[in-house]
C-alpha cells in the first residue's frame, strides 16, 4: 500500500488521515465510518457497504451490505467482527483495504445474504427468508478530490467528513436457488449462478442519485476484473 496520497486527490489534508484507525480512536470519543455506494444504471446492479467502529471497543466494527439486482430483489446482511490488520478495515466478512490514500481502495465480502424481495426490502427479513450466497469483489478509484456537504465545519482531522466521487470495476456473484422475482420476465433459472459485470460508468459528473453518493472502502483479495460503474465515497470520524 503507497502511504504518499495521487496529487490533486487529497485536498489540504496528509495521506494519513484516510488509512483505518486501527486499534486506536483518536479523537476517543469520535467513531470511524466508512460507506461505499454506487449504481451501474446499464446494468441495473447497485452496491452499498457500510463499515463503522464501535465506541468504547477499538477493533470492534459493525458491518452492512446491501446489494441492488436487476430483478428488483435486495440481497441484505448485517454483522461485527475485529479483523482489522494495517491497511484493511474488517468487520465479520467485510474488509476494506486502502490501497492508496484519497484514491484508491478495495472492497470484498463473501458470505450468505438474505434475498429481499417486496415487502421484505422494508420490513426485513422474517423467520424463514432466503439465504443466498454471495461474493463481491470491487476496487474503486477516485475521480475527484474529497469535499465536505455538510458544509465548512471548521473540522481538524482525524475529527472530519468527507465525500469523494469514485469509478468502481469489479464484479457481484451470487447463487440464487429459485425463480421469485417481483417481473416474471426476469425470473431467474434455479440453481444457476447469476454473476453481475458493472458496466462503463456514468460519468462523474452526472452521478446524483442517493445510492451513489458516499463512503471510502476496501478489501483483501484478488483485484477485480471488468468494466466499471459509477459511485461515491464517504468517511466520517464522528
Amino acid at each position: 500500500m503507497s502511504t504518499t496520497a495521487a496529487a490533486g486527490f487529497s485536498g489540504s489534508w496528509q495521506p494519513e488521515v484516510d488509512l483505518p484507525q486501527v486499534g486506536y480512536q483518536d479523537p476517543p470519543d469520535h467513531l470511524e465510518a466508512y460507506w461505499m455506494y454506487g449504481y451501474d444504471p446499464a446494468s441495473h446492479v447497485g452496491h452499498y457497504l457500510y463499515l463503522a467502529a464501535e465506541k468504547g471497543d477499538v477493533m470492534l466494527r459493525r458491518e452492512s451490505v446491501f446489494l441492488l439486482l436487476p430483478d428488483g430483489s435486495v440481497l441484505a446482511q448485517g454483522g461485527s467482527g475485529r479483523n482489522s490488520r494495517g491497511a484493511v478495515a474488517a468487520g465479520d466478512r467485510l474488509r476494506l483495504e486502502c490501497l492508496e490514500p484519497f484514491r484508491r481502495w478495495h472492497g470484498r465480502y463473501a458470505g450468505p445474504v438474505y434475498r429481499l424481495i417486496g415487502d421484505e426490502i422494508v420490513a426485513g427479513p422474517r423467520p424463514g427468508s432466503e439465504l443466498v450466497d454471495v461474493t463481491v469483489d470491487i476496487e474503486v478509484e477516485s475521480v475527484a478530490a474529497p469535499w465536505n456537504t455538510e458544509g465548512d465545519w471548521g473540522e481538524r482531522p482525524p475529527s472530519l467528513r468527507y465525500h469523494q466521487f469514485y469509478e468502481a470495476r469489479g464484479t457481484v456473484e451470487s447463487q440464487v436457488p429459485d425463480t421469485r422475482s417481483p417481473d416474471p420476465g426476469s425470473a431467474v433459472i434455479p440453481g444457476a449462478v447469476v454473476t453481475h459485470k458493472a458496466s462503463p460508468a456514468t460519468p462523474s459528473s452526472t452521478v446524483s442519485s442517493p445510492a451513489a453518493a458516499a463512503s471510502a472502502c476496501c478489501a483483501t483479495g484478488r483485484p477485480p476484473t471488468g468494466p466499471s460503474a459509477a459511485g461515491a465515497s464517504s468517511t466520517s470520524r464522528a
